[in-house]
């Protein structure tokens, strides 16, 4: 949600410009997926704030949040080993869910507090009424129940 961290990440595109597809989508009737990404080149405790204040103000019927992460093959691995960034040591510890998930770290934050603002963040957002409510007008109570069952759930960090 940050325009800096959004302009370092090469994005052009305005939280205006979020809000209004995600609320076309909306009114199409199509559900939306937001995905978000923290932990970019930039980011601090503030900014990764402000992308989940974004992220719940649009409010979509589900929601991912990723951390930054150098995964073999892409660009910002390559620019992660030529500066001599700390990369996972196992193919495992790339995948967000494991337990030994290390995501990059940036110039403020480390790997860890960056992985332990995804995981809070991640649970802060399903677990609101504004949201809770919202699934239920749209979905019914079953699928409330399903995301409660998945908040129960929590990820065992190595890390």
């Amino acid at each position: 949600a940050n325009a800096s961290v959004r302009a370092n990440s090469g994005k052009r595109y305005t939280n205006d410009v979020a809000r209004t597809a995600a609320q076309n989508l909306k009114d199409a009737g199509i559900h939306l997926l937001a995905n978000y990404i923290v932990g970019l080149e930039g980011d601090t405790e503030a900014t990764m704030k402000e992308t989940l204040e974004e992220a719940k103000a649009i409010n979509a019927p589900f929601f991912n949040l990723y951390a930054a992460t150098a995964y073999p093959g892409s660009a910002l691995y390559r620019e992660a080993v030529e500066k001599g960034w700390p990369l996972p040591a196992r193919w495992i510890d790339y995948a967000q869910h494991s337990p030994g998930f290390r995501p990059l770290p940036t110039a403020t934050l480390t790997s860890q507090q960056i992985v332990a603002f995804r995981d809070q963040a991640f649970r802060e957002y399903f677990d609101r009424p504004a949201y809770m409510d919202e699934v239920v007008r749209r979905f019914g109570m079953p699928v409330e129940q399903d995301i409660r069952h998945m908040l129960e759930q929590k990820i065992e960090r190595t890390s």
